[in-house]
């Protein structure tokens, strides 16, 4: 498996866990959270573990109903660079041209903020 594979299933799976957490911590169950986001149950329960991917815009409705900012349920990251992870994410084949660059604005939103 290649590196950048072991870092981007490494990301879903810290993204589901926090989706999972924070789902818990507002009192929600995964029937309810798959309702708010028209996603099935199986979908939610992959996605907490990290065996599917959240969409950004999945990962933008989820935050707004669990009334939580989106960066919430981004891992932290406190050695890479904006560039490292844009590097990692360029390879990914999964992840459109558009989502990727979301991501990387984000990433890098959230490092000005530190």
């Amino acid at each position: 498996m290649a590196t950048h594979q072991l870092v981007s299933d490494s990301f879903y799976i810290s993204v589901g866990e926090r989706v999972r957490q924070q789902r818990k911590s507002a009192g929600m169950d995964q029937e309810t959270l798959s309702r708010h986001l028209n996603l099935s149950r199986t979908t939610i329960i992959n996605i907490e573990k990290g065996r599917q991917r959240l969409s950004l815009e999945h990962a933008w409705m989820a935050a707004q109903v669990l009334g939580i900012s989106i960066e919430v349920l981004l891992p932290q990251s406190k050695n890479k660079t904006v560039t490292d992870w844009a590097k990692k994410l360029e390879g990914n084949n999964q992840i459109d041209d558009k989502e990727k660059k979301s991501v990387i604005d984000i990433i890098a939103k959230l490092q000005t903020k530190r």
